[in-house]
């Protein structure tokens, strides 16, 4: 008998505790939080890019690119003549994600990349395709003290496609020099793709 009533004892202190076992919480937060919103214009797609770029993320940055199927750079001319063997087989994986990761391991602690678009121009080719022009200038702050190069200024071309999920990708970037002086976007992947 004594039993019975321990036994209920402990089942009635129990169940005043047992409520709080299905009380509703907050999830945690995501760990690194991702500053990537579903490019559902060609101007969220240029928003992604520039965070990308700004965050050295390597994983947001090929996300703004088409695939290794479809993506193709192609370098200022001049460059490319000179280093045919690099540029005239660029490809996402091999070069183009590589001078990103790169960039990335070399970044100056406390240091921000910075693309700043300027003059920009959007021919449409189609429902599902533009073609994006600007003159950027973009700081890259990395450690090769070999190369003394952080800003890099050209003109880019960008051909953007929808893909099935309804998202602008960057399918072509053809890079051009606009300032002899002054490296290109196609000298900074040349300096950091074959590491």
């Amino acid at each position: 008998m004594k039993c019975r009533w321990i036994v209920l004892a402990l089942a009635i202190a129990l169940s005043g505790s047992l409520p709080a076992c299905f009380d509703l919480r907050e999830p945690p937060a995501p760990a690194g939080g991702s500053d990537f919103t579903p490019a559902n214009t060609p101007d969220i797609l240029l928003s992604n890019l520039t965070a990308a770029l700004g965050t050295y993320n390597v994983v947001n940055y090929e996300r703004c690119l088409s695939g290794a199927d479809r993506f193709r750079f192609l370098a200022d001319p001049t460059i490319a003549a000179n280093n045919q063997g690099l540029f005239g087989n660029w490809n996402l994986q091999t070069q183009e994600l590589e001078y990103v990761r790169n960039l990335t391991r070399l970044e100056q602690p406390g240091r921000r990349g910075n693309l700043v678009l300027a003059n920009p121009r959007i021919n449409n080719l189609g429902a599902d395709s533009v073609e994006y022009i600007a003159t950027y200038t973009l700081d890259a702050y990395h450690q090769d003290t070999a190369y003394v190069y952080t800003r890099f200024v050209g003109q880019m071309i960008l051909g953007m496609v929808r893909n099935e999920s309804n998202e602008w990708r960057i399918s072509q970037w053809r890079d051009t020099k606009t300032d002899p002086l002054t490296p290109s976007w196609t000298d900074l992947r040349q300096r950091f793709a074959a590491r």
